[in-house]
């Protein structure tokens, strides 16, 4: 009567090794048949010593795998919380990314958050009130309203609203205006010319 030994929450694939090395291996080693079905190890043999020592190496390994998962598992849950600590520092408690703390010379809004350009939103920032958290008119998602153009970069050139994203800051392709170029809110996109990156050149 084979054997069969369940897989579980283990990775089957340190026992299954590289090309089946793996599986050759025990079947060598221990002289048993071991096929893999699709939730468990099922193994057969002639002598039941070799079985039990077969069963024993294939459930030491899954062993292994499992502990490897549970540790890699707690691993990114203790970095998901440091991140959501870390990001409530930045948000409430003035906390640089680049330095690690949060009594650094770097330049800080009215609300005491750092202004670097990877973690600090900028998008959302009101420039009367030098802050995030003032009570000017926003979006729901956060973004200033009082304009109807921004700039991509410090010296960019403006982009306009996406009334499908709700947002200036989308993926959509936009010309040299910073107009969205969607046939659906009426841009000519038949007239629109690749070089010049605009519907209004001269060319024919």
């Amino acid at each position: 009567m084979p054997y069969s030994i369940p897989f579980g929450c283990a990775n089957p694939g340190i026992v299954i090794g590289k090309k089946w090395t793996g599986i050759k291996k025990i079947q060598e080693e221990f002289c048993v048949t071991v096929k893999v079905r699709e939730d468990h190890f099922e193994v057969t043999g002639q002598f039941q010593e070799t079985l039990v020592g077969a069963c024993s190496y294939i459930k030491d390994r899954l062993a292994i795998s499992l502990k490897d998962i549970i540790r890699k598992r707690e691993e990114e849950e203790e970095q998901a919380k440091q991140k959501v600590i870390i990001q409530y520092k930045v948000e409430h408690e003035g906390y640089c990314m680049y330095h690690q703390c949060s009594d650094c010379r770097c330049i800080k809004d009215a609300d005491g958050r750092v202004k670097h350009g990877y973690t600090y939103p900028f998008e959302k920032m009101c420039g009367t009130h030098d802050s995030l958290k003032c009570q000017c008119p926003r979006l729901p998602s956060g973004e200033m309203i009082v304009k109807a153009t921004e700039t991509a970069y410090a010296h960019g050139p403006p982009i306009k609203y996406c009334d499908d994203h709700k947002t200036w800051h989308c993926a959509c392709k936009r010309d040299k205006y910073g107009t969205v170029m969607s046939k659906k809110h009426g841009y000519p996109i038949e007239k629109y010319c690749s070089l010049h990156n605009a519907p209004d050149c001269s060319c024919y």
